[in-house]
Order: structure tokens, then C-alpha cells, then sequence
């Protein structure tokens, strides 16, 4: 993720909701009472285990990081109980804002992303994968499988939370309409544009008749492509021929 770059413009291209999920307009600015506890969920995915935490380097060169995250989320995540403290999902989205600008929608998918055993609370443990897949800067350790999962994760309840009035995403299931919706955002969004750029861009501009007086590689060609106002023109004869081979 870029400098200055909101937590989750990496994974919604959809602009989304700030307000309360709520049919009740007059309510809309007041927060769900916490969900009760769930002891017994499904645990449909393994919790974070010493095994993660060391193979995302944070039993050693990234020590501090875990340390300012386990920091936050004990000042945050309100009183004990007898496992320790956990974090309401409501509080999670008034952290979220505070702390990051994130919007309630999002904030809302990113609880249920790294809430790996359904209990409705996050532990500090689930805190800091939140802020590994969703804050900390890219690095070798993106990669993980933990990482990449919680946010693909949030890339599904995204589009679950996303529903009036919706209140719990246990056992929730993506619509058709939903899937459409997502394969949308996903062509719209920068990284599938500039895969389609980087292929198609370089044949229009070797086919203007600025470029084809001479030989170029695809690869000069390939670097030489902008956007800028100074860049080649592409005519409507080529631009037909190109697209439609």
C-alpha cells in the first residue's frame, strides 16, 4: 500500500457507506449494542498460532510492532474477562475510525476478516492480524497465507455488510447479484486496468504513425507509454485494428 493511501483502497474499489446500517433513518447515528459472546462457533478457520507469529517476524525483528499493537488493543478493547480482553466489534469501528479514518463499512469487514473463531470479539492476537493485512506497509511478509486470507476475507463481508439492516454475517453466502458486483469493482479497479494497459497499450502505440517510421522493442515501446499530454496520438484506424485483433 502507497504512502498516505487509505487502509482499505487496496481491497474496495466501490466507494463505501459511512453511515449506520440501520432501515431507521432517524437512527442512523445510533451504534448496535454489542452481539453476545459466542462460545461454541465453528472455527472454519485455524486462530493465529505461534507458528504465524513467528513466521511473520514477530518473536524477533518484529517484536515492537506486536508490542505497539498489543499496546493499542489493551488500551482500547475495554474491561476483562476471564480469558483476557476482548474487542467488541462496535468499539473495533470506533477505533478504526479514530485511529485511521476507516469508514464503518469497511471497519465492519475487517472485524469479521481476522475474527477466526466466530466469537464476535477480537483478541489481541486477532488485533494484530487486522493490523498486518490491513495497516502495517507491504513487505515480504504480505504474503503469508494468514495475511492473505483475512483480506480476502474482507473483500467478502465487504459486500455481505453492505446489505440494509444486516446485523450478523454468521453463516452469511454471497448472492449472485453480490459476486457480479464484486468481479465489477475488481475490473475497476487500478491493478486489472494497468494489467490491461501494460498489453494493450504498447500495441496502439506502435502502430501510430509516430512509431511506425522506425523499429522499436516491445519492451522500449512498453516504457515509453504515458499518459502525458505529449504522448503519441492514436488514430481511429488504429485504434479499431488494434482492439479488434
Amino acid at each position: 500500500r502507497g504512502r498516505g493511501e487509505s487502509p482499505c483502497s487496496n481491497l474496495f474499489h466501490a466507494a463505501a457507506a459511512a453511515g449506520m446500517e440501520t432501515t431507521n433513518r432517524d437512527n442512523a447515528l445510533i451504534p448496535y449494542a454489542s452481539l453476545p459472546l459466542r462460545h461454541s462457533a465453528s472455527c472454519l478457520d485455524e486462530g493465529i498460532t505461534d507458528t504465524d507469529l513467528e513466521e511473520l517476524g514477530f518473536t524477533k525483528d518484529r517484536s515492537a510492532l506486536r508490542d505497539e499493537a498489543f499496546a493499542e488493543f489493551a488500551q482500547f478493547a475495554g474491561s476483562s474477562s476471564s480469558v483476557g480482553p476482548k474487542m467488541t466489534e462496535e468499539r473495533f469501528i470506533a477505533v478504526a475510525a479514530q485511529l485511521w479514518g476507516i469508514d464503518r463499512r469497511c471497519a465492519r469487514a475487517m472485524f469479521h476478516a481476522v475474527d477466526l473463531d466466530r466469537s464476535a470479539r477480537l483478541s489481541k492476537e486477532e488485533y494484530l492480524l487486522f493490523r498486518e493485512a490491513f495497516i502495517h506497509p507491504e513487505s515480504s511478509y504480505s504474503g503469508h497465507e494468514k495475511v492473505l486470507a483475512a483480506r480476502l476475507r474482507a473483500v467478502f463481508h465487504k459486500y455481505i455488510v453492505a446489505r440494509p439492516g444486516i446485523r450478523s454475517v454468521e453463516n452469511a453466502m454471497l448472492t449472485r447479484e453480490e459476486a457480479l458486483r464484486f468481479i465489477r469493482d475488481l475490473c475497476a479497479g487500478d491493478t486489472h486496468v494497468r494489467q490491461v494497459a501494460d498489453v494493450l497499450l504498447p500495441k496502439l502505440i506502435t502502430s501510430s504513425p509516430v512509431r511506425r517510421g522506425g523499429e522499436a522493442s516491445s519492451a522500449a515501446v512498453a516504457k515509453s507509454v504515458s499518459l502525458a499530454d505529449d504522448a503519441p496520438r492514436i488514430s481511429l484506424e488504429d485504434f479499431v485494428e488494434v482492439v479488434m485483433q
